[in-house]
């Protein structure tokens, strides 16, 4: 025999049909298996309280930020650091260290483009770069080149 159980309060109903998955339990009675009686009902008290904290707190509503990683060569430079990355349209930024390297955390989900700066080099952008639920999108490179000519070969006389 089964039964569904379904909040009886009012207040209740729209975080049952909500999170439905979590409120919807069906209580089996199932012989041999020792879930008999008041243990049962203790247990699927349980879990519909604690289904209930996570509803109301927002916790199922909630989807996981993303990461991004990548690397910024600065072309005729050993050192590439201070190279600004940013995450246009947002506040979200990072600032590369000697190799080149970034990462940029707790990005919300969504598709941004990404724009690599330093003073003396001309700046790259992407486009397109997707942050899905708890991804991390790695590998991400950058070529940025001087702004100012090449130092001509001096002459010998």
């Amino acid at each position: 025999m089964e039964k569904i159980i379904k909040p009886s309060s009012p207040a209740l109903l729209p975080h049952w049909e909500k999170g439905g998955s979590l409120f919807l339990l069906l209580l089996k009675r199932e012989k041999g298996l020792g879930v008999e009686g008041k243990l049962s009902w203790k247990i699927l008290l349980f879990i519909l309280n604690a289904s209930l904290i996570l509803s109301l707190t927002g916790c199922f509503d909630r989807e996981a930020p993303g990461a991004l990683y990548g690397t910024v060569e600065l072309v005729g430079q050993q050192d590439a650091s201070g190279v600004i990355v940013n995450i246009e349209g947002t506040q979200l930024s990072a600032t590369t260290d000697k190799n080149g390297s970034f990462a940029i955390m707790n990005i919300p989900i969504g598709s941004y483009t990404v724009i690599v700066s330093k003073d003396g080099f001309y700046s790259e952008t992407k486009t397109g770069i997707t942050i899905s639920t708890g991804s991390v999108v790695a590998n991400v490179s950058f070529k940025l080149t001087s702004t100012s000519p090449p130092a001509l070969p001096e002459e010998s006389q």
